[in-house]
C-alpha cells in the first residue's frame, strides 16, 4: 500500500537554510563564532550537543544526508576543543552567575550561589561536580560528534600550515580548533574556512560580566584534589593528546596549575 504521508523531519526545517553549525561545547567562544560568521553574511547557529537544537543522536546521519540533498553540498561544522580545566571553571561561573538570570530563575545577582557563597563554599561544590560530572557543559562536542558518526581523533587531518584540524565527507566539512590558538587569530583562521576576509564580533567574555572580580579570585586561589584533575584529563585523553601531543606533560601543568601539586 503506497504511503499517503511523507515521513515527518525529526529536526527543524530552519537547519537545513544553514552556512554552518557552530557545534561545539560549552563556554568554547560559541557565542563571538556565530555573531561573527552572521555578521559577515553567513546563516550560524551553535549546539553544545545535538540536543541543543532538537536533533536526536540517531537522528543527525539522516539530518545531514537531508541538508545534502537540499544544498548541493556537505554541512560545514565548526567545533572548539578548550583545556578541560580552564573550561570548566568558566562553566561553572556562568551556569550559575548568568544562567539563572537569563532563565529568570532569580530576578537579582545577590540571589544567586555565585553572590552568596565563599570561594571555599564554591570549591566544595564545583569539585563535586567535577566528581560526579554533574558541571554544566561537562560532555566533549567531540566526543559526541565522535561517538555518532563512527570517527576518532585519527581520521583528523591537517593540510599544510592550517592551524585547525579537519574531517570531510559526502555530508559534512568539520573544522576543529583548538580554544587557544583559534581566538588568538580568529579573523584569518575563520577566513581560511570560509574563504572570505571575515571580520570579528566579540560577545560574552568573562570581563565583562558582573562576577568578574570573583571569577579572578577562583582561579588564583582555588586549588584542586590531584585526583579530581586525574579524573577529568583521563576521560578526555584521547582529545587531549590530540591537540596537546605529550599527555604526560599536559596532564602535569594541569596539575601546577590548578591543583595540590602547584602549592
Amino acid at each position: 500500500m503506497r504511503r499517503l504521508f511523507a515521513k515527518k523531519r525529526r529536526y527543524r526545517d530552519e537547519l537545513l537554510e544553514l552556512d554552518d553549525l557552530v557545534y561545539s561545547p560549552h563556554k568554547t567562544g560559541t557565542q563571538t563564532l556565530i555573531t561573527t560568521l552572521n555578521s559577515n553574511g553567513y546563516t550560524s547557529t551553535h549546539c553544545h550537543l545535538l540536543g541543543n537544537i532538537g536533533v536526536r543522536v540517531q537522528d543527525f546521519r539522516t539530518y545531514l544526508q537531508d541538508y545534502r540533498k537540499r544544498n548541493k553540498r556537505p554541512l560545514d561544522i565548526i567545533t572548539v576543543f578548550r583545556e578541560p580545566m580552564e573550561r570548566h571553571m568558566s562553566s561553572f561561573f556562568q551556569g550559575y552567575g548568568t544562567r539563572p538570570l537569563r532563565l529568570k530563575q532569580m530576578h537579582d545577582e545577590s540571589e544567586t550561589i555565585i553572590y552568596r557563597y565563599t570561594v571555599e563554599q564554591l570549591r566544595e561544590k564545583y569539585i563535586q561536580e567535577l566528581t560526579d560530572k554533574s558541571l554544566i557543559g561537562y560532555p566533549e562536542a567531540l566526543h559526541e560528534i565522535f561517538s555518532t558518526l563512527r570517527l576518532t581523533a585519527a581520521d583528523l587531518s591537517r593540510a599544510g600550515d592550517e592551524a585547525f584540524a579537519r574531517y570531510e565527507s559526502d555530508l559534512l566539512r568539520l573544522y576543529v580548533f583548538r580554544f587557544d590558538e583559534l581566538f588568538a587569530n580568529l579573523e584569518p583562521q575563520l577566513s581560511a574556512v570560509t574563504e572570505k576576509a571575515i571580520e570579528e564580533a566579540s560577545t560574552n567574555l568573562s570581563d565583562t560580566k558582573w562576577y568578574r572580580d570573583k571569577y579572578k579570585a577562583f582561579k588564583t586561589e582555588v586549588r584542586l584534589p590531584d585526583e579530581v584533575i586525574e579524573q577529568v584529563y583521563a576521560e578526555k585523553r584521547d582529545l587531549i593528546e590530540y591537540f596537546y601531543g605529550d599527555y604526560p606533560v599536559a596532564l602535569q601543568a594541569a596539575l601546577v596549575k590548578f591543583g595540590n601539586s602547584g602549592t
